[in-house]
């Protein structure tokens, strides 16, 4: 893990989906649709069918472990976290992880997801 940085919120964001969906490395999931706005995502779900968007690096294909491809089955190379965190413009929040275009952040009330990368500026 990364030292925390510091980031001042230029942009509100509020979360797009709940509840988030959490994997464990190794778990099976079924691949969709990657995510045109925010290049390097893909939309999978669960045995259970909760979905989430999960960074294409992160997923294996069962046949012969190359990439997983949208409509296909794919494994986790590691546990992930889809929650990302409602934030407001001038708020400020710590950021430890980047991916694809978002940062895993926590405010100061001790929340924590993922929040567009656009919307921050360092502090």
């Amino acid at each position: 893990m990364t030292k925390p940085e510091r980031f001042l919120v230029i942009r509100s964001w509020e979360r797009s989906y709940s509840p988030a969906l959490s994997v464990k490395k190794g778990e099976q999931v079924e691949t969709g649709v990657r995510d045109e706005a925010w290049p390097g995502w893909i939309w999978c779900r669960n045995d259970s069918g909760l979905g989430g968007w999960l960074p294409e690096e992160l997923l294996s294909s069962n046949e012969g472990g190359g990439k997983a491809e949208g409509g296909g089955i794919a494994k986790t190379l590691e546990a992930f976290d889809t929650g990302e965190l409602t934030v407001l413009a001038g708020q400020t929040v710590e950021g430890n992880k980047h991916r694809n275009g978002w940062d895993w952040c926590r405010n100061d009330s001790g929340q924590e997801g993922w929040v567009p990368s656009d919307c921050l500026k360092l502090a």
